[in-house]
C-alpha cells in the first residue's frame, strides 16, 4: 500500500487550481518518489494518487512549483540531476514550464 505526504501546495492566481508537491512512498522495497500534480482547488490528494504532471524516481527531492498565471505553472529545481519518470508539458489546459535553478 502506498501513501502520499504533502510537501507544499500553491494555489493558482484565480483560485481554481492548485499545484501539489508531494512524496510518494510504496513501502520498504521501493524508494520515495517526488511528484507534482495539478488538481482542482477543491480536490484532495489521496494515497492512491500518483503525480499527473511531474515525477522523479529514487528519492525525496526539493522541487518548487510556482504559478506564472492561471494557465502556466513553473516547476523549478536542478532538474537535470534527477531520474525523471514523468514530465508533462501540458495538463488539462495548463502549460507546464521547467526551469533549472540558477539559469535564466
Amino acid at each position: 500500500m502506498c501513501g502520499n505526504d504533502l510537501v507544499k501546495q500553491k494555489i493558482s492566481p484565480n483560485g481554481q487550481r492548485k499545484a501539489v508537491v508531494f512524496l510518494r512512498n510504496c513501502g520498504a522495497t521501493s524508494a520515495y518518489e517526488t511528484n507534482v500534480s495539478i488538481l482542482g482547488n477543491n480536490e484532495a490528494l489521496s494515497d492512491n494518487d500518483e503525480g499527473n504532471t511531474f515525477s522523479i524516481l529514487d528519492g525525496a527531492w526539493f522541487i518548487d512549483a510556482k504559478w506564472e498565471d492561471d494557465s502556466t505553472l513553473h516547476i523549478v529545481d536542478e532538474l537535470s540531476k534527477y531520474r525523471i519518470y514523468l514530465q508533462e508539458n501540458n495538463y488539462q489546459g495548463v502549460k507546464v514550464k521547467y526551469e533549472v535553478r540558477g539559469s535564466k
